[in-house]
């Protein structure tokens, strides 16, 4: 190896500053705090379906009805499909 020789230099694909880092961590827990929210706001309404049921509800939702607004028993909840 010559002295004039440069050593080549490699690049670095995944190097990040600590700010990045922290940002990242942020944004991260923002969205993980939201969708714990949420789950919870789902869970809260269950329980409150489930003991209006109990109590011996009668409950209706609003995908049930047409565009008359008159109640259909044929009308099911959109569910996406499931991939084999």
């Amino acid at each position: 190896m010559k002295i004039t020789d440069k050593p080549r230099l490699r690049l670095r694909w995944f190097q990040f500053s600590l700010r990045t880092l922290l940002i990242f961590m942020t944004l991260t827990a923002c969205g993980c705090g939201w969708l714990a929210m949420k789950v919870e706001q789902a869970k809260q309404q269950h329980g409150a379906v489930s003991a209006f049921l109990r109590s011996h509800g009668e409950l209706t939702y609003d995908y049930q009805y047409d565009a008359q607004g008159e109640l259909s028993s044929q009308r099911k909840a959109f569910r996406p499909a499931v991939a084999s």
